[in-house]
């Protein structure tokens, strides 16, 4: 009786395809236990992170604001109050003491400030309503870090929320110097 040599072989081969297709199928799909231990942390909700690590860009809630004359009231700090009256340019920066992203914007608005000696500068923490008095509800401010630039007409320019890099800010800075 004559064997069939190469038909042999293309069935083994494959068998040992569809048994390597099942065990990464099994492997993909997560299977393999789990009995007594731990369980695994749930990996669906956002990462959070404990360094800056990217530009945030403005948000679809700050668009209403962008373009629009900054409202003032009784309420208002008379440090914004005065800088509009004077015609400087603004920028306002809300911020939580210790967060690590506000920490780090805090810190660049803090270095650009001698640069220019002709915008006004604000930073508030969150935490003390009492010293921004209705600013941040008129700024829509929400989950601090966040910074708004005001031109020289009072016009909302620009308003970013989470950490920002210093490129970013002295950019933003530029703009309101100019309008």
């Amino acid at each position: 009786m004559k064997r069939r040599v190469g038909w042999n072989r293309s069935w083994t081969m494959c068998a040992a395809v569809a048994a390597v297709a099942v065990a990464l199928a099994v492997a993909a799909a997560g299977c393999g236990g789990g009995g007594g231990g731990s369980p695994s942390p749930s990996t669906t909700g956002a990462p959070v992170a404990k360094k800056p690590t990217a530009t945030t860009v403005p948000t679809a809630a700050f668009h209403g604001l962008e373009g629009t004359a900054l409202k003032t009231n009784e309420l208002t700090p008379s440090d914004v109050t005065e800088a509009l009256a004077q015609h400087r340019p603004l920028a306002i920066l809300f911020y939580v003491s210790g967060g690590p992203d506000d920490s780090a914007v805090l810190k660049a608005l803090q270095n650009l400030q001698p640069k220019y000696s002709d915008v006004t500068f604000l930073l508030y923490d969150y935490k003390d309503p009492g010293s921004y008095g209705s600013l941040g509800t008129s700024l829509m401010v929400n989950y601090p870090p966040q910074v708004a630039f005001i031109d020289t007409q009072g016009v909302i320019r620009s308003v970013l929320g989470g950490y920002v890099d210093e490129g970013t800010l002295n950019q933003k800075v530029v703009n309101i110097r100019q309008g």
